[in-house]
């Protein structure tokens, strides 16, 4: 089953499949309305012929003054095949349902996409840092991060040339 068909699939049972998405070079995605994420999520999961029972990745996109996209890698063991999904937010309120309770795996991705991005997801059961310091401020893959120039007393420099 191809990335097509199963947009399609998902279209026929659950309203708020936004589009699918084939460029030229990389791999096609569906685009899924961010209310209807968690129910796609189920399905995606639990119908038989699909039945991705694997998150592989979970991981935020910065698009300066316009959006937050949510991307997420999904694999079927049985069927052998992925797909990958994404879920756009708005710039004022980076806020999604947790898929944790969908696929267990996606608790540490989401964590690591908090920390890092920013982005938080609805009904998380520990939405807490998971790679920098509970008193870290902002979220350093942000691209309007400013990086701070001490942490707890202990100057700072970055090196612009990496």
């Amino acid at each position: 089953m191809n990335t097509k068909e199963i947009f399609e699939d998902i279209q026929g049972r659950i309203s708020g499949v936004v589009s699918i998405e084939e460029p030229e070079i990389g791999d096609p995605w569906i685009q899924i309305d961010p209310a209807q994420w968690h129910d796609v999520a189920l399905f995606l999961r639990d119908d038989e012929k699909l039945r991705f029972n694997m998150c592989l990745l979970v991981t935020g996109l910065d698009w300066p003054d316009e959006k937050w996209t949510v991307v997420y890698h999904l694999h079927s063991q049985e069927h052998n095949q992925r797909v990958t999904i994404k879920v756009d937010l708005p710039r004022t309120e980076p806020i999604v349902d947790s898929v944790h309770d969908v696929w267990s795996a996606a608790n540490w991705h989401e964590r690591e996409t908090f920390d890092l991005m920013g982005i938080e997801f609805r009904g998380h059961p520990n939405p807490t840092r998971i790679l920098c310091p509970d008193d870290w401020v902002g979220h350093p893959l942000r691209k309007d991060y400013e990086f701070p120039t001490e942490y707890r007393g202990i100057p700072y420099e970055r090196n612009e040339k990496i």
